[in-house]
């Protein structure tokens, strides 16, 4: 609630500022103190009093203690860390007479100050207090009523906290996988299924979730991942999905079984996400030997509710989505049957945001003429694309990566310098654009890129490169491919559906263009993802056609709703091997000269 300027504080009050600004102190349970200014804290209010008459003006105090509830305590690692807390005192109905928002630091647990107010008769104020993270989103509030009088000291009443962040919608949650079996010393990834009131499902990137263990001495991380211990036991895993009042917070457990180590079978990938219909090969990458039979929620072999899995471990998901939609597949050594390994399928209509790699074969979208020509939906589509939330440490990153490199076909033209417009959205979001123009990928890519670009590339990336960029995903950052069609990207599409393939997508560049010219494809050519969301069309120009796999959701169609112009997929996170990926690639003939990627009869971007 923002300030009112003076002009607009009801004319039957006087107000004029009175003494400098006043220190107070903040303390924290464990102890540490630091004096803080309370900036603007003080003000002199006269009530609807006649000039001259009724006592004097005199300073009123007011201390308020809020304590943070437990649950905010567990945000680290999630981008919601609560950096600020804002207090408010409202005059009825709605006018603000003093707003100050103080620092709060990552390990405070309560905020105690002291505010000083000039009034000149008893009066009742609101007093509203908002815990902040450092993007200013509220994600518990408090309201309360105090009444201040000349020259006395008020405390504030006791108000608990209300939890208003991600997930405040949720009525049910479920954690998975269910009663797992882990070995000594192995980790495992623990999830949560939520659903709203009406049964819906609540997107996961939407959800806080907080995770302990019934052992202190096992942890968790923010994310949700078990590191086992190296002796067997057994232990409860316990997720907790913060609510507003009455109930606080909702809770479910499951019971975990360490084995000793060489009992245990252990599988790659440990947990995945897909389709209904979506495809993945497991493997057992450590445990006693072969043959392994191979199963789906119990069921040898699998079923059509829960999907199905062969002998070698490739297993296809249902084509309708299972209540639960999460499912477990095992395998176990046939000679002895007590010794097993699990992973878990999250089968979703709709693939989660983070950890995905996304498919562009138009740099048009992201120009100048394009943003113009549908300035709402391009700019929502930018934004989309950096401001997305899940799990991993990278969602809380800042740089958006402009890779060049590769030998791009579109160069300096696709640089964070030359795309002015993209480049002020994305900095609009609080993210910073930064151009790359190394020729490969070396090392890890820096801790604060959540969104690396690849624009154009004409030089195929090696599997040791590929696998750099499955650890950026698994860490929850985005890759997003930007193509062309064959008149313009030519040999740069069998770069691009090799990298695809690495990545665990099946999609396909054909390199057919379709819409050329500038073209805004309707609401009805966009499918329900978090990148589409809020778009009522896009703008583009010549775009290239692709065929999608198993694994592969499409964004949106031509403007004949048939053909599939941009797509996304989640990252396969299992290595590559040191031999190289094959590459497929079906071209057909350019239908527009080269050099004109809108088919406009100029060079662009």
């Amino acid at each position: 609630m923002a300030v009112p300027h003076l002009r607009e504080v009801n004319p039957a009050y006087t107000l004029r500022p009175v003494a400098p600004m006043l220190p107070y102190q903040s303390r924290t349970l464990s102890g540490v103190r630091r004096a803080l200014p309370l900036a603007a804290a003080s003000l002199l209010l006269s009530t609807c009093q006649e000039a001259g008459t009724g006592p004097g003006p005199a300073l009123a105090s007011l201390r308020v203690v809020t304590r943070l509830p437990p649950l905010g305590a567990n945000f680290a690692g999630t981008g919601l860390e609560i950096t600020q807390v804002t207090i408010r005192l409202i005059r009825p109905p709605a006018a603000v007479v003093l707003s100050q928002t103080f620092p709060f630091s990552v390990d405070a647990r309560s905020l105690q100050a002291t505010l000083q107010l000039v009034v000149s008769g008893q009066e009742t104020l609101t007093l509203e207090v908002d815990f902040r993270n450092a993007a200013g989103r509220v994600l518990f509030a408090s309201t309360s009523s105090v009444t201040l009088s000349p020259g006395s000291t008020a405390q504030a009443p006791p108000a608990p906290p209300v939890y208003l962040g991600p997930g405040s919608n949720v009525d049910s949650i479920a954690i998975t996988p269910v009663s797992p079996q882990v070995a000594a010393s192995d980790s495992l990834a623990f999830s949560v299924l939520a659903f709203d009131a009406q049964r819906q499902p609540v997107p996961p990137e939407s959800v806080y979730v907080s995770w302990r263990t019934s052992n202190p001495g096992i942890g968790m991380n923010a994310t949700g991942l078990l590191r086992a211990p190296a002796t067997a036991t057994s232990f409860w895993v316990v997720a907790r999905v913060p609510v507003p009042s009455p109930r606080d917070s909702l809770l479910d457990s499951t019971l975990v079984s360490v084995t000793p180590a060489g009992t245990q079978l252990l599988l790659l990938p440990d947990s995945v996400e897909k389709l209904p219909g979506g495809t993945q090969q497991f493997a057992v990458t450590s445990g006693p030997p072969g043959p392994y039979e191979w199963l789906v929620n119990g069921v040898v072999g699998g079923n059509v509710t829960v999907g199905s899995i062969d002998s070698t471990g490739f297993y296809t998901a249902p084509r309708a989505v299972p209540n639960p939609p999460t499912v477990q597949v095992c395998a176990r050594v046939t000679a002895n049957p007590s010794v097993t390994g699990c992973a878990v399928v999250v089968i979703n209509p709709v693939p989660s945001a983070g950890a995905d790699v996304v498919v562009f074969n138009d740099i048009n979208i992201w120009d100048s003429a394009a943003v113009a020509l549908d300035s709402v939906d391009n700019d929502r589509l930018i934004r989309n694309l950096v401001t997305f939330t899940g799990p991993g440490p990278r969602v809380a990153g800042n740089t958006v990566l402009f890779h060049l490199g590769h030998s791009s076909a579109c160069g300096f033209a696709c640089s964070v310098q030359s795309n002015t417009i993209m480049a002020a959205i994305i900095r609009s979001t609080g993210m910073v654009p930064v151009d790359d123009t190394s020729s490969t990928f070396t090392a890890a890519f820096a801790p604060n890129v959540k969104v690396l670009l690849l624009w154009t590339p004409m030089v195929t990336f090696t599997n040791a490169e590929i696998n750099l960029m499955k650890l950026f995903a698994g860490e929850g950052g985005r890759i997003v491919f930007i193509g062309e069609h064959q008149g313009y990207y030519g040999s740069g599409i069998a770069v691009e559906n090799a990298f695809l393939l690495g990545m665990g997508a099946v999609m396909t560049n054909i390199g057919q263009s379709v819409d050329c010219g500038r073209v805004v494809q309707p609401a009805s050519s966009l499918r329900q993802h978090q990148i589409t969301a809020g778009m009522n069309g896009v703008s583009m120009g010549c775009a290239s056609v692709i065929t999608l796999g198993p694994n592969d959701f499409a964004l949106w169609y031509d403007m004949t709703n048939t053909l599939v112009l941009a797509g996304v997929a989640k990252v396969d996170l299992t290595p590559l091997p040191a031999s190289p990926a094959p590459i497929r690639a079906a071209a057909q003939n350019p239908v527009v000269p080269p050099g004109d990627p809108d088919g406009t009869g100029r060079l662009s971007p």
